[in-house]
Formats: C-alpha cells, sequence, structure tokens
C-alpha cells in the first residue's frame, strides 16, 4: 500500500522528468551546436533515470506511472515553439531550457512542502530532481 502523499510525489518526479525529456528532445532540434547538444543529451538522459527510477517505485508499490496531461504537453511545446520561432540561437536555446528548469525547481520544491508525510526514499528522490535541474542551469549558462 502506498500512502496518498507519497503516491503524489512520486508521480509529481515521474511527470516533471517525462516533460523535462520532452522538452529536452524538442529542443535539441533546433540547434546546431554540438556543445550544446552534447550537454541536453546529457541533461535528457539524466531526467531518463529520474523517470525510470521513480516509475520504477510506482510499478513496486503496484502503481501505474502516469504521464503529464496533454494540456500540459500542449502548453510545454507551445511555450517552446514560441520562444525558439524566431530565434534559435544558441543563447536563447539555453534561455528556454533555463526557464524550463527554473520551472521545475518550483514544481518539485512545491511537491516536497505539500508531501511531506511521504516517505524519506521518496523525498530524497525529489530533492536529487532538485539538484539535477540547478546543476542544468549552471551547465546552460555557459552558453548564454
Amino acid at each position: 500500500m502506498i500512502s496518498t502523499e507519497n503516491k503524489q510525489l512520486l508521480e509529481g518526479i515521474y511527470k516533471s522528468s517525462k516533460l523535462g525529456m520532452d522538452a529536452t528532445e524538442l529542443i535539441i532540434k533546433k540547434s546546431d551546436s554540438k556543445p550544446l547538444i552534447k550537454t541536453l543529451e546529457a541533461q535528457f538522459n539524466e531526467y531518463h533515470g529520474m523517470a525510470r527510477e521513480a516509475g520504477a517505485i510506482l510499478s513496486k508499490k503496484e502503481v501505474l506511472p502516469c504521464e503529464a496531461s496533454n494540456i500540459t504537453k500542449l502548453i510545454s511545446w507551445g511555450s517552446i515553439q514560441l520562444n525558439t520561432l524566431a530565434d534559435t540561437s544558441v543563447s536563447n536555446v539555453a534561455s528556454v531550457m533555463i526557464d524550463g528548469s527554473s520551472m521545475g525547481i518550483k514544481e518539485a520544491t512545491k511537491l516536497l512542502r505539500t508531501n511531506e508525510q511521504a516517505e524519506m526514499s521518496s523525498k530524497n528522490l525529489c530533492k536529487r530532481l532538485i539538484e539535477q535541474e540547478q546543476n542544468n542551469i549552471e551547465r546552460l549558462k555557459k552558453f548564454l
């Protein structure tokens, strides 16, 4: 049996990581910069690992991990398209990804605060997601 708070925290980590994967995959196609693409591919792999880990914990607890809603995905896609429509420079692409990581930090921090009774292992996973997003921002700053 899984507590509601633990389920909400793990599902939030899973959804956030999957959205990060989708955004990273989309933004990679917008850049010709090999160093930026290499950085983004590493970021994609980190999101993939985090989603896999959260999904595995949910599966062990007999909970099917669910994706973000289609509306959330559409908003993310639209934002990336709009923000890169006229400018696919390395600096702008990095800036768009930094904005996404900042949103990820905000959402993960909210998840932690609203699910204080979740298992410590799940809270630690969420803290790792926040740290991962902070590291993403630091790595992308050199492209601004």
